[in-house]
């Protein structure tokens, strides 16, 4: 089993200088003004040259969250599978943001988890699928764990104390 953990924190919280002397990438989801009950982006990639790109497309001010990856523990591969379970996690339970334009997660996790038998993805701090505005720190990581059941791909979620099991139905 691969496990990827994410500590998440809210755009308000961090040190624009870690940001901008980092070379390594973040996953982070953006609520733009418009943005109620679905985040409006989920991305990764640099922060600072991701943002930069994105400025345009959202209504301000925006929120959101960033979850920074350590070289130490994680890897860019790691990021985008990290990328790929939320979005299509978000796809599964109509939290898909508004401004990514296809999940195109179903082939790369089904690969992933082909490789590992199983992917789990720990957030810690906050739920990346909960309003900034809204939410508080979470005492307990969240998780979503990947696994095949027969040709399905299964979704486990414990997200706000509640199992949930959704498929990718082949």
């Amino acid at each position: 089993m691969k496990i990827i953990d994410l500590h998440f924190l809210k755009f308000k919280d961090i040190d624009l200088q870690l940001l901008m002397s980092s070379e390594d990438v973040g996953l982070y989801t953006i609520w733009d003004s418009r943005a109620k009950v679905k985040p409006s982006y989920i991305g990764q990639g640099n922060i600072i040259q991701r943002f930069a790109v994105h400025k345009k497309k959202y209504s301000f001010p925006i929120d959101g969250y960033i979850a920074l990856y350590e070289k130490s523990k994680t890897t860019k591969k790691d990021m985008e599978i990290a990328e790929a379970i939320l979005l299509g996690f978000s796809e599964l339970v109509d939290r898909f943001p508004s401004n990514n334009i296809s999940s195109g997660a179903e082939n790369f996790l089904r690969e992933s988890v082909s490789k590992n038998n199983k992917l789990r993805l720990n957030m810690h701090n906050y739920n990346p699928f909960e309003h900034p505005k809204r939410s508080s720190e979470i005492v307990s990581k969240n998780i979503i764990e990947l696994y095949f059941d027969d040709e399905d791909l299964v979704f486990d979620s414990l997200l706000r104390k509640r199992k949930k099991s959704v498929r990718f139905l082949r």
